[in-house]
């Protein structure tokens, strides 16, 4: 009863009913994780976080409602049987249309520890797996900065950086190579660590620097990128230093088309990196 009139409060916007819900969330253990229809699964949620309360308000949700235009691509380029790895999950938006789309096995790297815990949950009907982990350049231990907007969590405090306004809390998380890993080639791969997209790529360069390489869908931002004094396509530079893949990039824009340059004037792109191997998968322009 509770949840269902929180719910009516966010999706009608009645007045301070985000409030409440925050004051009722960090007191009820039961609001602390919180199934979200999302498509054809549910994801957990804890309403303690901003983030939540939009996808409450919108339950139940699109399959793609996280990032529609992100997702739609990427949805057109998974395969049934695919070996799916799922860098900076977060709450498993893409995981769980990974494998509602037939994916075999889903590889899901989150190192938040609350996040991941909810993770577990969501993917728990598909048997994937949750590595509590930042996949970088090096193994070893690093600062991770949470925003209040959790999903904007990374290894550089770039939200302070950008005056964005918002509360930062700093804790660890443990760090590791892609490449050191004893996992299975992955066949399609999402990366979006808000800037940290090179050192996954650098730590990573036995795994994609092959002629079967997965194909990449990332993020490239330039207000995260800045917080590690990068260019916005500096990921994808040095992707492309990769020659064994014979990469072709494609750029999808706001409007879910797709270009094969990138936007002269978006801050925020999707980058798709497909090795000639399964140039099939990509959509004609």
């Amino acid at each position: 009863m509770a949840l269902r009139m929180l719910r009516y409060g966010l999706r009608h916007r009645v007045r301070g009913a985000s409030r409440v819900t925050f004051l009722l969330a960090r007191h009820l253990p039961s609001l602390q994780a919180v199934p979200i229809p999302v498509g054809d699964a549910v994801v957990w949620m804890d309403l303690r976080t901003q983030f939540a309360h939009y996808y409450l308000a919108a339950a139940p949700c699109a399959a793609n409602f996280f990032e529609p235009a992100a997702m739609d691509a990427f949805a057109s380029l998974v395969r049934p049987g695919d070996v799916f790895f799922d860098v900076g999950a977060n709450h498993g938006w893409f995981s769980v249309l990974a494998a509602t789309l037939g994916a075999s096995q889903i590889h899901a790297f989150e190192p938040q520890p609350d996040v991941a815990v909810l993770l577990r949950r969501t993917l728990a009907p598909f048997d994937g797996t949750v590595h509590e982990l930042a996949l970088s350049d090096q193994n070893g231990a690093a600062d991770l900065f949470v925003p209040d907007v959790a999903v904007m969590a990374g290894l550089r405090d770039w939200v302070t950086a950008q005056g964005r306004g918002m509360g930062v809390r700093r804790s660890s998380c443990q760090t590791r190579r892609l490449d050191d890993l004893q996992l299975p080639r992955p066949d399609i791969m999402k990366v979006d660590v808000e800037g940290a997209e090179r050192l996954v790529f650098d730590g990573a360069r036995a795994t994609l620097d092959r002629e079967d390489a997965p194909i990449v869908v990332f993020e490239a931002a330039s207000a995260s990128a800045a917080g590690y004094h990068e260019a916005q396509y500096a990921a994808r530079d040095l992707l492309l230093l990769f020659t064994a893949p014979d990469w072709t990039t494609r750029y999808v824009r706001a409007d879910g088309g797709w270009d094969n340059r990138p936007p002269h004037d978006d801050a925020l792109v999707t980058v798709v990196a497909v090795p000639r191997a399964r140039a099939g998968r990509l959509p004609m322009l």
